[in-house]
């Protein structure tokens, strides 16, 4: 789905606990001065989720930028179900059609199973020479 402003991708499925009956199972979105932006900043973007909590959970994933003055963008958002390799494969693709298409993005996340999973898939469209990946690992300081 697309409007002038917004490009939207919203997955649904059958509930079962109803007969034709559908239910929200993941959605991704961004906006197009986002996307037009982010042709001019730096080619990196970061990666990272948080958990959405209440009754109904989740993830909400989120990709950023920097522009040549540090100003952070955010580009593309994605609510999932988890941080399951198919949840980060959906958001990563439509990033990539639909934000990041140019060549050598360096993309960096967490060490998350999932996202390394993702991102070394045959058939990924975040392979070199089209994209980079660096990792980066939470560490703890050591107290004194």
């Amino acid at each position: 789905m697309y409007s002038a402003d917004t490009w939207v991708q919203l997955v649904t499925q059958p509930w079962s606990g109803a007969v034709d009956t559908i239910m929200f199972h993941r959605i991704f979105w961004t906006f197009s001065p986002c996307v037009e932006t982010f042709k001019h900043c730096k080619p990196l973007i970061s990666i990272d989720s948080t958990y959405l909590y209440g009754k109904y959970g989740g993830m909400l994933f989120m990709a950023i930028a920097q522009d040549d003055n540090v100003n952070i963008l955010h580009i593309a958002f994605a609510v999932v179900e988890g941080e399951a390799k198919e949840a980060w494969s959906f958001f990563l693709s439509y990033l990539r059609q639909h934000v990041t298409p140019q060549p050598s993005v360096l993309v960096i996340s967490d060490k998350h199973k999932s996202i390394d999973a993702t991102l070394n898939t045959d058939g990924s469209l975040w392979k070199p020479p089209h994209a980079f990946r660096h990792f980066v690992q939470d560490t703890l300081l050591p107290t004194s």
